[in-house]
């Protein structure tokens, strides 16, 4: 049962929609730093995804074992739980849901281990919020046993300039 210290976006994320080019991408962003934890979800949501925060790992693995998310952006440096034994307990569970480590630890062995124990990202602090989202559409589109997504949620209100990337299309499997 979580501690009672997650944050919730204002309006709750809804049950999981079908998933899809048109579907709700739904992320669980474990930061114990508060400002850091709003401004991430604040910048993904404004990407056009969903998010839910917790503080801490203990909270943030009881999410990501609950809440049905397409992603999970987790601190390493976490109260409770360390990032590395939440990422290892999920995946001694056979939990594939996507894990995009975002930590301040910038050594290469840290990323190695990170990488090593399950993740599938790693992003040092700092960082781009058009470059994370990024990266976790392209993690929610190789996830095993998921439908592919598209490379970036069709909701999107990004004002990022156009691009090569602009040019994608969605693809289906």
């Amino acid at each position: 049962m979580p501690h009672g210290r997650c944050e919730h976006p204002e309006s709750p994320a809804a049950a999981p929609a079908a998933v899809g080019h048109t579907g709700t991408v739904r992320v669980l962003v474990v930061e114990d730093e508060r400002r850091l934890a709003s401004a991430v979800r604040r910048g993904l949501t404004a990407e056009g995804f969903v998010v839910d925060v917790a503080h801490d790992g203990v909270d943030g693995l009881h999410l990501a074992r609950e809440g049905e998310y397409d992603a999970v952006v987790l601190d390493l440096m976490l109260p409770g739980l360390s990032g590395y034994q939440v990422c290892e307990r999920l995946r001694a569970e056979r939990n594939w849901v996507p894990v995009l480590i975002l930590s301040a630890k910038d050594g290469e062995y840290d990323q190695a281990d990170g990488l090593d124990l399950g993740a599938d990202d790693y992003m040092t602090k700092p960082f781009s919020y058009v470059v994370l989202a990024a990266r976790l559409a392209r993690c929610c589109a190789a996830a095993p046993g998921r439908a592919r997504r598209c490379w970036w949620p069709v909701t999107c209100t990004s004002t990022r300039p156009p691009g090569p990337s602009a040019a994608r299309t969605p693809t289906s499997s």
